[in-house]
């Protein structure tokens, strides 16, 4: 067992959350998050491991839960000691760190070869803070965290990397004169086992090795999903800005034309404020597939544009999105995740080109294009690389505004939506019987089995006994009507099952095992809410006796278990490779389906990567 596993262990048992281990442990809710994941770990940081069992002692003790936690962790004798409590669980927290060291897996040579991983890795085994490379690289620190989680890629020619490397290689040739931890000792030996003969380059050409794409998509998948498991409604306002902000913000030089990256900024303030100040309502025409460093290296710069933009979602202007997605699965994927926040709201909708991903970098000509309908418009178009040394013009005629309307409008009829969010009058467990009966039967290809794909957080009702469901139903405070017509309902789903299993596969992945009890989700007639009904170790266990009978009826139903359920509120629905539908149970309620290819191959890897986690394989 790893620290991580341990973490997860007490949490998911307990019940605690990361944002309560946080509160209780002061320790940032994504840190601890990372720490779950095992994508950081406390070797290197005793008062974050202190703080971190400290937080869970605390939590047990307000929640009541001392004596849970002690069975947990076999520690029984100190239920009734705090102090001795902490240093038994602090030695046993301890004990897995020197595991990892042992380990291969994490070891440099085998860690996941993904540059802000890597740099992660380098700045945790060497106590380097996010200030401290900063100001060492004369960068803002807001960048170096970008680049350490993934929201930046930092491309192997920028002169920051020569910079970073020199400096880390300073850091090990100083520390090899002082006592070394042991994964320090690991980092050094790895390092100068490389090809070359300094350790420089060696470092040079670990930072630069190959990225394992695979984990990083499904890594940003995640995170997708989580967002959408954890989405309480559009609440994008990062603070509440009056008319006076926009209009001193607004107060820049209006210009017909502004020159490099820092007139671009200019050029944008002035766009979106003109809106925001405007009493009625606009529709905003968005593409551009230049570099996005115009937005995201200036931390003043990117904090007034998601300003900007969620006050002009929140005033509820149409906006029109043509995303640009020509780069790799990584930043697609993260692209997606980082702009979900906004998709989600009902006047935004996004689009995809794929004749223009798909010339990708071979295209030497980029285009800005933004129009706010028959008011403004910003447009340039410039050789790739050319983008700080050229002209962003800014037209409010009517004739030019008319041209490049039907300059996007033309690029738009050639794409199509990235992902398609159903109105919240629809039924969406009819929408999802809809898609099944059209997607259900592979008609393109017959020589390809059927496939579905289910990622459940209990077992679906469909496959509880009737006899039980109606006996359960008729316990609780619903109407005879509304029973009936649930168990019409749940009978309809469990004959589109029958008769798809008897020409395709369904992959059923879940927590599906007596150790692990979940309740009923009930889909309530004629509406999106549910019922939650508790179920006694008893009534699951009945439960998961039907599934297993219907996995040795069907040998098409794969049932895969999962120790927890990594999403309590999202169901997810694979059709043969090519449309995903994502359904959130808890209001606000949601159902978004995805059917561009790139973003339903990133969707379907990760699916496939947590069967494989469970010890599944084909």
């Amino acid at each position: 067992m790893r620290f991580s596993d341990w973490l997860n262990q007490i949490q998911n048992k307990l019940k605690f959350k990361n944002i309560e281990i946080a509160d209780c442990s002061g320790i940032h809710a994504s840190t601890i998050s990372r720490y779950r994941r095992g994508a950081r770990s406390p070797v290197n940081n005793q008062d974050h491991l202190n703080r971190i069992v400290s937080g869970i002692i605390k939590l047990a003790e307000e929640r009541n839960q001392i004596s849970e936690l002690c069975e947990l962790v076999e520690c029984q004798q100190y239920a009734h000691n705090k102090s001795e409590l902490f240093n038994e669980l602090l030695k046993i927290s301890e004990s897995f760190f020197l595991k990892e060291i042992d380990d291969d897996t994490t070891r440099p040579e085998n860690y996941v070869p993904d540059f802000d991983r890597k740099l992660d890795f380098f700045m945790q085994t060497f106590s380097i803070s996010n200030a401290r490379l900063a100001n060492a690289l004369n960068l803002d620190n807001s960048l170096i965290s970008r680049w350490r989680n993934g929201a930046r890629l930092l491309k192997n020619d920028n002169p920051a990397l020569e910079t970073m490397i020199n400096y880390f290689t300073n850091i090990i040739e100083k520390k090899q004169n002082y006592k070394l931890t042991m994964p320090q000792q690991h980092f050094i030996a790895f390092i100068e086992k490389g090809p070359a003969f300094n350790t420089a380059e060696n470092l040079a050409s670990w930072f630069l090795s190959i990225q394992n794409e695979s984990i990083v998509v499904q890594q940003n998948v995640k995170n997708i999903l989580d967002k959408i498991n954890d989405w309480h409604g559009n609440k994008l306002e990062l603070i509440q800005p009056d008319s006076v902000y926009f209009q001193t913000l607004g107060a820049v030089k209006k210009q017909e034309s502004y020159r490099g990256i820092a007139g671009l900024r200019e050029a944008v303030i002035r766009f979106f404020t003109d809106i925001i100040l405007s009493e009625e309502k606009r529709k905003l025409q968005l593409f551009s597939n230049q570099e996005m460093d115009w937005l995201a290296t200036d931390k003043n710069f990117m904090q007034t544009w998601l300003i900007c933009m969620n006050t002009i979602v929140k005033q509820g202007h149409e906006i029109e999105i043509i995303h640009y997605l020509g780069r790799s699965p990584e930043e697609i994927t993260l692209g997606i995740e980082k702009w979900l926040p906004l998709h989600m709201n009902v006047n935004v909708t996004a689009y995809t080109c794929d004749s223009l991903n798909l010339s990708g970098n071979r295209n030497p000509l980029v285009k800005t294009l933004f129009i706010d309908a028959g008011n403004a418009a910003i447009n340039a178009e410039m050789i790739r690389g050319a983008e700080d040394q050229s002209e962003y013009h800014y037209y409010t005629s009517y004739n030019k505004l008319k041209d490049l309307s039907d300059q996007f409008e033309q690029l738009q009829r050639i794409s199509e939506p990235i992902m398609y969010f159903y109105k919240s009058d629809a039924i969406f467990s009819e929408e999802i019987i809809k898609t099944w009966q059209k997607e259900g039967i592979n008609k393109s290809a017959k020589e390809e089995a059927d496939q579905v794909i289910l990622l459940y957080p209990t077992i679906p009702m469909c496959f509880f006994p009737d006899i039980f469901i109606k006996e359960i139903l008729s316990a609780t405070n619903l109407d005879n009507r509304t029973v009936s017509l649930i168990l019409t309902e749940n009978e309809k789903l469990r004959l589109i099952l029958k008769k798809f299993l008897t020409r395709g596969e369904i992959f059923l992945i879940g927590p599906f095992d007596d150790q692990v009890r979940s309740d009923l989700i009930v889909l309530l007639p004629h509406t999106n809410d549910v019922k939650i009904i508790k179920l006694s170790r008893e009534q699951f266990q009945i439960g998961l006796d039907s599934l297993h009978k219907y996995q040795k009826e069907f040998a098409n139903l794969k049932v895969i278990n999962l120790h927890t359920s990594p999403f309590k509120n999202l169901h997810a629905l694979s059709f043969n490779k090519h449309t995903i539908l994502l359904r959130k149970m808890s209001k606000p309620h949601l159902l978004i389906r995805f059917q561009h290819q790139l973003s339903v191959t990133g969707l379907n890897r990760y699916l496939k990567a947590l069967a494989e986690q469970s010890g599944y394989t084909d």
